[in-house]
Parts: C-alpha cells; sequence; structure tokens
C-alpha cells in the first residue's frame, strides 16, 4: 500500500516538472495552454490503458 502511495506522488511530481518545463522552453506563447491541455489528457488515460493491459 505505501508503495503504491510513493508512486504516486512521484508520478505527480513528474508530472508537474513537466508541465513547468514545458512552459519553460516555450515561453508566452499562446499555444502553451494546448500543449499542456494535450500531456493531461494523454495522462489521464494512460490509468485505463494500464489496467486493460494488465487485465483481470
Amino acid at each position: 500500500m505505501q508503495g503504491s502511495v510513493v508512486a504516486g506522488v512521484v508520478v505527480a511530481l513528474a508530472f508537474f516538472t513537466l508541465i513547468g518545463f514545458i512552459v519553460y522552453r516555450l515561453g508566452p506563447t499562446t499555444r502553451a495552454a494546448a500543449i499542456i491541455s494535450a500531456i493531461a489528457v494523454l495522462v489521464a488515460a494512460l490509468p485505463p490503458i494500464i489496467s486493460a493491459l494488465q487485465g483481470p
């Protein structure tokens, strides 16, 4: 149980680090919101995909 909590925290920190890096590299552009939204959708889609691959 504790290992999964630590893994969740690490994934959350990595996600926010990725967003920060993207915002830093893009600077003040209008595309930043669209890119961050696209990454968020991909990250949100990962748990069901992994769950489906693992099976019942």
